[in-house]
């Protein structure tokens, strides 16, 4: 056993490469008397089904954003209490026109008779907060029929590209969070759990561009925070629900939830299933010119069918012996199977289009992602201005074994065959334990002043086994130089202080101080091939 204190790169194969156009929308919004409204929901719209695409929030100044915007025709839709909601014109975003500017748009003041008038409160599907902005999932249309990654789509500033990697406001790096906990996972395990997660689990998405000390330090580009549903109606009562949508494949989803609440307990269940199956098409043409003339044409024809199962599960019950204390526990399980089966050509050309050469490759996946999470925890509200403490204590383990099957041909200017093909198998065994346990306290100060203060310590084992075998002669020889099995464990203990205060209408502030910990260890285990051993899943 060697001890490091870095982890090495791991050798990825990447096959499917894609080059998207994206565009961007622009405007400030206005009311008739010429001033900025700040805060309106800006939700741009597919022009044929009025599908939501994205959505956005206008600032301080009555300005919006919309990012990353594929080639398509679209409209807006802006709404905002108070307001009649405005619908524009069709437009497109083209290779042409890759920006639409609205300049000012003027939305009008609804007129209400106030005789026999009922008050009801909507939570808008877009709320800007201190130091996040809040997309309220439950109960909107966006939920049917989508999984959790498809609504971080939809979220203002969340960009998810061709390989599930995610992205805010342009930069990588973002920790996603469920219910405030980390999910300590790389972008593809973690885009393979959020398509195995239905959007009716969710109740609100948090985006926080500039997270407050209450956040560990990891997560610099900005948080996403996933907050799902809770059942806080009285009784027995329960519900199920359903989903299909047909484009070139179906995609299914449904699921059950009951429980049962009254002034002590509450239980809660809920099963979700989600079957999808989807497809990638790419076409890749490059030009090799010198001095304008061409000398060589590289092209590249991809295909691919994935298809994927999800099963997920929550069980969670709350004991609250008096309106002070409530001592709860929640337990998290899902299992997805993902595989996926592609073939890759890439021929190249001389400057007169005549073929030189080729390869054809031939693969598959298979990728069972198991993930459960267990916690325990506890509320007491010491009083009715709002002081609290919270403890709380978590226990995840997520688990994929991920295997890859390569069998590439060589190609020679007649197409015929070069040799033997080159077959490569590879088994990618990860195993991630998480376990965390923290105490929060909130003090109230006056109706605008908070002081939040907390401690945390967390411990994250994660053993990745990567192994590669080349197959010649029908025998299965280890690359050691490819082969790597990496341990590594991380504590952080960390402590937190934030102190939020309201001045005046629409000006707050927050300042915060953290500190932390980290002890790390990693180590890189040298195998012999009679220690591995390849099963196919």
């Amino acid at each position: 056993m060697k001890q490091i204190n870095r982890i090495p790169q791991f050798i990825t194969f990447l096959f499917l490469i894609s080059i998207q156009i994206k565009g961007q929308i622009t405007g400030i919004v206005k009311n008739t008397k010429n001033e900025p409204v700040p805060f309106v929901n800006v939700l741009l719209l597919n022009a044929k089904d009025s599908v939501l695409i994205k959505g956005a929030i206008t600032n301080e100044t009555g300005g919006f954003l919309i990012e990353t915007v594929d080639i398509g025709a679209y409209k807006i839709l802006l709404f905002y209490t108070g307001y009649v909601k405005y619908y524009s014109e069709s437009f497109v975003i083209s290779d042409f026109e890759k920006s639409k500017l609205f300049g000012s748009i003027l939305i009008e003041e609804s007129a209400i008779n106030l005789k026999d008038v009922n008050i009801l409160y909507e939570k808008p599907f877009i709320e800007r907060k201190l130091d996040r902005t809040v997309i309220n999932i439950e109960n909107s249309i966006v939920a049917s029929g989508n999984d959790a990654l498809e609504v971080l789509k939809q979220a203002p500033g969340v960009s998810v590209d061709n390989n599930d990697n995610i992205s805010l406001k342009g930069k990588a790096g973002v920790s996603v969070l469920i219910d405030g906990k980390s999910t300590n996972l790389s972008p593809e395990n973690l885009g393979q759990m959020l398509k195995g997660m239905s959007a009716s689990q969710i109740s609100k998405i948090e985006i926080i561009t500039n997270p407050s000390a209450k956040y560990d330090a990891a997560g610099n580009s900005g948080i996403i925070n996933i907050v799902l549903r809770k059942n806080n109606m009285f009784g027995f009562n329960g519900q199920i629900n359903g989903a299909f949508s047909q484009a070139f494949y179906a995609k299914e989803n449904a699921g059950i939830e009951c429980g049962y609440r009254n002034k002590k307990w509450a239980v809660f269940g809920s099963y979700n299933y989600n079957h999808y199956k989807g497809m990638k098409r790419i076409e890749i043409t490059k030009n090799f010119k010198n001095n304008g003339l061409l000398e060589n044409k590289y092209q590249q024809n991809s295909t691919g069918d994935l298809l994927m199962n999800a099963n997920s599960g929550k069980i969670s019950i709350d004991f609250s012996p008096n309106s002070k204390h409530t001592i709860g526990f929640i337990s998290n399980l899902m299992y997805s199977d993902r595989s996926l089966i592609r073939t890759n050509q890439t021929s190249i050309y001389d400057g007169k289009n005549k073929y030189i050469s080729g390869s054809e490759t031939s693969s598959s996946l298979k990728s069972p992602l198991q993930n459960t999470s267990f916690n325990i925890n506890y509320l007491f509200k010491i009083d009715s201005t709002g002081k609290e403490l919270s403890f709380n204590v978590d226990y995840a383990n997520f688990k994929n074994k991920l295997v890859q099957n390569y069998n590439t041909n060589y190609l020679d200017h007649s197409y015929s065959i070069i040799g033997n093909p080159y077959i490569l198998k590879t088994a990618f065994p990860l195993n991630v334990d998480v376990k965390s346990a923290k105490v929060d306290y909130i003090h109230p100060i006056g109706s605008k002043i908070r002081v939040e203060l907390g401690l945390k310590s967390s411990l994250v084992n994660t053993d990745n086994d990567s192994r590669f075998w080349q197959v010649v002669n029908n025998s299965d020889s280890l690359l050691t130089n490819r082969t790597n099995h990496f341990i590594y464990s991380e504590n952080v203990n960390a402590g937190y202080l934030n102190y939020n205060q309201s001045l005046k209408k629409n000006i707050d502030f927050q300042l915060g101080l953290r500190c932390e910990q980290t002890i790390a260890n990693g180590n890189q285990i040298t195998t012999s091939v009679k220690d591995l051993k390849f099963h196919y899943c």
